[in-house]
């Protein structure tokens, strides 16, 4: 390890706004997603009461059966 690795900042943590409440979690849990024509599909997020309240859809790591 060097010492510029030592002495930089650490990145900030992945953080999200909650899709049902608007609040900002640095726990996100993916709750669904929305396929786009061109890219790779938009992920929605809630923070964990809300994902345990609302309950989650497919996400991008699901495969639903045709």
């Amino acid at each position: 390890m060097t010492r510029d690795a030592l002495l930089s900042q650490a990145p900030e943590p992945f953080g999200a706004r909650c899709v049902h409440c608007g609040n900002e979690t640095c726990i996100p849990v993916a709750v669904g997603s929305v396929e786009r024509a061109s890219g790779p599909p938009v992920v929605y997020y809630a923070c964990p009461p809300c994902a345990l309240k609302h309950g989650a859809g497919p996400t991008p790591d699901e495969e639903l059966d045709p």
